[in-house]
């Protein structure tokens, strides 16, 4: 009885110290940003719905905050600001038809963005988004794995009052788009975090 007694105390001894442990790391953790975010878009043309995938090159991080103890807390109040008019898709005869025949049809050329909120077990963020003035709020869900935050969301230009500016590019590019440009885009957001220096 008394062995048992002695390996019963021995066993709650090692859990609780196991679990203090645990707890002083997960207090010590530190996460920070690895370098800026990816922002893209993928935009949509003909009847199909064929995807081009863009990349917004020129992205300034506007937060202050740059640590935090986990990457809910580190990303959540994160702000950048876009320029519209610094786009990749790998074709640049098409970069320069959709700066001049979307982007610049807009009243402003930086777009502002902002994560309001995380929700870590439905694994979902609230982006928020002023484009050409008018405000949203575009829900994300995301992946958080290997330090990479990826995030996918979906916007309608419609709701951002950007009839005109969806009229042009799709009379500049009615045959290549086959008479049909969507209003639907997809938004993706990737940020590298790293252990704090």
């Amino acid at each position: 009885m008394e062995k048992i007694f002695k390996n019963l105390s021995l066993l709650l001894f090692t859990l609780f110290f196991m679990a203090n442990s645990h707890a002083m790391a997960q207090s010590s953790a530190c996460m920070a940003l690895k370098g800026g975010p990816t922002v893209q878009w993928r935009a949509f043309k003909t009847p199909a719905k064929v995807g081009v995938l863009g990349t917004f090159t020129d992205v300034k991080v506007k937060s202050s905050k740059n640590k935090a103890k986990n990457f809910s807390e580190l990303m959540s109040g994160q702000k950048v600001e876009i320029n519209s008019h610094k786009i990749a898709t790998g074709n640049e005869g098409r970069d320069e038809n959709i700066v001049d025949n979307f982007f610049k049809k807009l009243k402003k050329a930086t777009i502002k963005a902002s994560i309001k909120k995380i929700n870590t077990k439905k694994k979902s963020l609230t982006l928020e988004v002023i484009l050409d003035g008018v405000k949203r709020q575009v829900p994300m869900a995301y992946d958080f794995k290997d330090s990479i935050l990826k995030a996918t969301g979906h916007i309608d230009v419609l709701d951002f009052a950007l009839d005109g500016a969806l009229k042009a590019i799709n009379e500049a590019c009615f045959t290549m788009h086959e008479g049909k440009t969507w209003s639907h885009v997809e938004v993706l957001l990737t940020q590298e975090l790293k252990a704090c220096d």
